[in-house]
């Protein structure tokens, strides 16, 4: 099997779980015959790309920053979208994978997956599995961290993205599907739970160690307050035994603070009695010989996943005391092998510790001896090999291109009862170009259009009332010249125009484009592929080209909600959608006077289930023109449409109330322009002193 496996963390430079995990399924994977290859950006490399033979693992080194898309995005993301890149290259001059796994953490397999459901040639026959470590939304949700400031929301975003549209998901326990479940709608038929592996040496156990340790990093998730607050009982008791804190230092959000800083100080008594003992980051012989007196590991998350300081404590024959907050509680037998403890219940802490202070000699070397055998028993690469294969070969033997798309939130689409028009022409694309006074501009848009890949279309203008002289002789032109139907009517403005344009079109699918905008050739091929190929999909967009007045690009982003509730996120003016959709769900509201019309438009065939994609590529060409309608907005009449828009889909803003007003709260009113781009980092919002 070729397998290729991307991520973020690899020896010899990682920081926790995800490179352990990665360093120990690569050299499982290797040892029974797979050809592994790894994919990873490193900051520390000096040149664009390295590649090695690690022990006949290949290891692909790329150094970030050389993607376009570090100019429209926050590093995070536009890592991620350079990531696609490169996978691609190395497709066209590598032997092809019969399977890519990549982390969940930051989305690094959000534009893999887009483009594969965008339906790019060179994904669609290659299974993308997620291996679930635990996303960066949910750490920052239990560190209390601002989960909906821009652009960590966003990464939160194209985190859950990624479980959905994930071909398979594999998770090393239930704990975390089951905690994910709780906020996302993933199908339970595509994830399973299999071990992460781990290369048991057989080792001494020594009962006779008479210090505790946490291994981790020093934030609120995982549990450390509580556990300190927990042991001065026992230390306010007489007890001498100190704690060995070893992993790095993080900010402490809520406080604005080192959270060791915060911890020396609220523990300051025992900090000087030398009770405390933070020994930050250490390499991997320094972390053995600190653990040499150690005999009690503590886990007290306040959530995790599987943390592999559970696995490596119990293998090397320490007794983990954990909380039952995570993974854990499904490989500590109570008692037997090690213990758990409740935070809700102080009393289990200070239970389970007493009994391990009381054990005999005797009694804490078998239970160190029954942590090895369960590690063993467990998490051996004999046994997760066996099972992850059988699942990989699944994946595999049955993968399909979808017939639905992978949508983050799920909407019910709205049945039409009696659609207003019957029938439409199979196939054929009817392109409405709205038309003002704008003879400068209209031959270039009408050339972008017959210029398409798709080659089954209608074009229709509808000139709005149209009094200039310039612009009339254009259109007189026009009729003669080019293959185009043009209807007249008096003007009504753009909804009109383009409700219109919608009613004469004959076509199975529809267009709308502005008059001084321009389509790439390939837009509407592959925005139809799209709408042919999902059942959900009612219409498609595209990432734009600014030109004209200004230059550089929009990044547009799949219509959801609530973040669609509080800012357009998608080309509106210029989607391609089915048209019977449109008809019923989607025609511009009139009483959109000063703009937002077409925006409007998309919250209402949301709201209704229509839902919308953005393809991840720049096929459209936006004029920007001094002139022009957008231009016009000011703060007023922009505040008006959005009351009017809120007003009209009251119940749809309801149901997304909490989560609007905490990102509306994050990241400031969004007619200020900070969500134009949410995967950018947006200008720091000032801290009022209360």
């Amino acid at each position: 099997m070729k397998i290729w496996l991307v991520t973020t963390e690899f020896p010899p430079f990682f920081g926790g779980g995800i490179g352990t995990y990665c360093d120990h399924t690569t050299k499982m994977f290797s040892q029974k015959g797979d050809h592994v290859t790894v994919i990873i950006p490193d900051t520390k490399l000096q040149k664009y790309r390295e590649t090695e033979d690690n022990g006949g693992i290949k290891l692909v080194r790329f150094r970030p920053g050389y993607s376009e898309a570090y100019k429209y995005m926050s590093k995070t993301v536009a890592m991620n979208y350079e990531i696609y890149e490169r996978i691609v290259e190395l497709l066209s001059e590598y032997e092809r994978p019969d399977i890519i796994e990549l982390q969940d953490y930051l989305g690094i397999a959000y534009f893999l997956l887009h483009k594969k459901r965008e339906l790019h040639e060179e994904l669609m026959n290659i299974p993308v599995i997620l291996t679930l470590h635990t996303p960066k939304y949910l750490c920052d949700e239990f560190n209390q961290n601002l989960t909906y400031r821009l652009p960590d929301y966003w990464i939160g975003e194209m985190e859950r993205y990624c479980m959905k549209a994930a071909d398979y998901l594999i998770s090393p326990s239930m704990s975390l599907v089951n905690k994910l479940s709780e906020g996302l709608e993933f199908d339970r038929h595509k994830v399973t739970v299999i071990p992460n592996p781990y290369h048991f040496d057989e080792c001494p156990v020594n009962p006779d160690g008479n210090e505790f340790a946490f291994c981790g990093n020093v934030q609120y998730r995982k549990g450390i307050y509580q556990l300190i607050k927990n042991l001065t009982y026992f230390w306010d008791q007489g007890l001498e035994r100190p704690l060995n804190i070893i992993g790095y230092d993080t900010i402490f959000l809520p406080k604005v603070q080192s959270f060791k800083k915060l911890l020396e100080e609220k523990f300051d008594k025992y900090n000087k009695k030398g009770l405390l003992r933070f020994w930050g980051m250490l390499s991997q012989d320094q972390i053995k010989e600190k653990m040499e007196k150690v005999d009690v590991v503590f886990v007290p998350s306040i959530y995790d996943n599987l943390p592999y300081v559970v696995i490596e404590s119990m293998a090397k024959g320490k007794i983990v005391m954990a909380s039952d907050n995570g993974g854990q509680a499904e490989i500590i037998n109570s008692g037997k092998d090690g213990f758990l403890f409740s935070h809700k219940d102080n009393e289990t802490f200070r239970q389970s510790l007493s009994r391990i202070l009381n054990m005999s000699r005797s009694e804490k070397e078998e239970m160190m001896r029954n942590a090895q055998r369960r590690v063993k028993e467990m998490f051996s690469y004999d046994g997760v090999y066996k099972l992850k294969t059988e699942i990989l070969k699944q994946v595999i033997d049955n993968h399909s291109v979808n017939k639905e798309y992978s949508f983050i939130r799920d909407i019910s689409k709205k049945e039409i009862v009696e659609p207003v028009r019957k029938s439409y022409k199979e196939k054929l694309l009817s392109v409405v170009v709205p038309y003002y006074n704008m003879g400068r501009w209209i031959k270039d848009t009408l050339n972008s259009i017959l210029n398409s890949t798709y080659l089954e279309l209608e074009m229709i203008i509808v000139n709005d009332g149209s009094d200039d002289d310039e612009s009339l002789n254009t259109l007189s032109e026009i009729e003669k010249a080019y293959p185009v139907k043009i209807v007249n009517k008096p003007n009504g403005g753009l909804s009109s125009a383009r409700n219109e344009g919608a009613i004469h079109a004959n076509g199975e699918y529809l267009a709308f484009l502005d008059s001084d905008d321009m389509v790439k050739p390939q837009y509407y091929e592959r925005a139809v592929r799209i709408l042919k190929q999902y059942s959900n999909v009612s219409f498609v967009g595209c990432w734009m080209d600014y030109c004209g007045d200004s230059s550089g690009k929009w990044i547009t982003w799949d219509p959801e909600p609530p973040f669609i509730l509080g800012h357009n996120s998608i080309n509106s003016s210029s989607l391609v959608y089915k048209t019977q959709d449109f008809i019923n769900f989607g025609l511009n509201d009139e009483d959109m006077v000063y703009g937002m019309e077409d925006y409007e438009s998309v919250i209402r065939m949301v709201e209704n289930g229509c839902r919308g994609v953005a393809i991840s590529e720049a096929l459209l060409d936006y004029r920007v023109r001094s002139d022009s309608m957008s231009r016009q907005f000011n703060t007023y009449n922009e505040l008006y449409l959005y009351r009017l828009i809120s007003e009209k889909h009251k119940e749809f803003f309801a149901k997304y109330a909490v989560e609007l007003f905490n990102i509306l709260n994050n990241n400031g009113p969004s007619y200020m322009g900070f969500y134009a781009s949410p995967a950018s980092v947006p200008p720091m919002l000032g801290f009022v002193k209360r």
